[in-house]
C-alpha cells in the first residue's frame, strides 16, 4: 500500500508538473497567522501564486469532497484575511483538486470570494465564535458532516461515527 500510494503522489505531481501549475513566483507552505478578539489562528496556506503584481491564494486538495465545499471556501478566506491585513494585495483565492486535475490532464480548480464583502462577514462571524471560545459557551453540535472535515475528530469524545 505504500508503494502504491507513493507512485500515485509521484504520478499526480508530474501531471501537475505538466499542466504548468508549479510554475511562476511561487510562495510554498507559507505561515500566517490572524488575530480575531482574542484568539490567535494560525495556518500554512499552501500556496501564493504571484501574477502581475498580485498574488492568488492556492491551496491543493488531494480530492474535492462536495460536502467540504463551505470549509474550503471558509478556510481560503480567512488565508486572504490574514495576508490582506498584512499589505498583501490579492488578486483572487482557488483551491485545486489535485487529483482530478491529474487524470484529466487539464486544471480542476475552484475559485473562492474573497470580496471586501465576503472578508467582512467572515470576520463578523468568527469574531462572535472567538468571544463564545473565550466565555467557554461553546456547544458541540456534531454531525458526521463536521466530524468528517474536523481535525481533532479522532479524540473528540463528541465524534459522530467511527
Amino acid at each position: 500500500d505504500e508503494i502504491r500510494s507513493q507512485k500515485r503522489i509521484a504520478e499526480v505531481a508530474f501531471e501537475l508538473q505538466n499542466l504548468r501549475l508549479l510554475d511562476g513566483n511561487y510562495q510554498a507552505e507559507l505561515r500566517t497567522s490572524l488575530v480575531l478578539g482574542n484568539i490567535l489562528i494560525q495556518g500554512t496556506i499552501d500556496g501564493v501564486l504571484e501574477i502581475d503584481g498580485a498574488s492568488v491564494v492556492r491551496d491543493w486538495k488531494t480530492n474535492v469532497h462536495s460536502h467540504l465545499t463551505e470549509k474550503y471556501d471558509q478556510q481560503l478566506a480567512l488565508y486572504a484575511m490574514a495576508l490582506k491585513e498584512k499589505g498583501i494585495p490579492l488578486s483572487g483565492a482557488e483551491y485545486v483538486d489535485a487529483s482530478a486535475s491529474a487524470k484529466a490532464k487539464s486544471v480542476k480548480k475552484t475559485e473562492v470570494d474573497i470580496s471586501d464583502e465576503r472578508i467582512t462577514e467572515l470576520r463578523t462571524k468568527m469574531e462572535k465564535v472567538a468571544v463564545q471560545i473565550s466565555q467557554g459557551r461553546v456547544e458541540p453540535r456534531p454531525s458526521q458532516k463536521s466530524c468528517d472535515s474536523c481535525d481533532v475528530s479522532r479524540i473528540c469524545s463528541y465524534r459522530v461515527g467511527g
